[in-house]
């Protein structure tokens, strides 16, 4: 097994702050292996990211490359209803900028603005 998979398959965290550490460290390794998988997904690299997981030891990652397949389309997806939703964000934030700098005074404080 390779290192950090050699807990037992019944292993909890102790409590709340090894729960927390844990959760953290998943987001930081989550980012480090999707930043590292969009290069190769979508750069002219020498080696594609299907022909990289293709030389995995899967069995010594104590992993399938079917997980990880499906952990990068869920992630992808994951990443691609994010940015949608930045960008509704700052659409709406211009929109309401806009609107905001069409208003007098008096029609800010009528209306309660700032």
């Amino acid at each position: 097994m390779m290192p950090g998979r050699d807990y037992p398959a019944d292993y909890r965290p102790r409590n709340d702050y090894n729960e927390q550490v844990m959760r953290r460290e998943r987001g930081d390794l989550d980012a480090a292996l999707c930043a590292v998988f969009r290069v190769l997904d979508t750069n002219d690299y020498p080696m594609s990211l299907g022909e990289l997981l293709g030389y995995v030891d899967w069995q010594e990652a104590g992993v399938s490359r079917a997980w990880v397949d499906g952990w990068w389309a869920s992630h992808k997806e994951q990443d691609r209803l994010r940015k949608l939703q930045e960008a509704a964000e700052a659409r709406k934030k211009e929109l309401q900028a806009s609107a905001y700098a069409k208003l007098t005074r008096d029609e800010i404080k009528a209306l309660g603005l700032k």
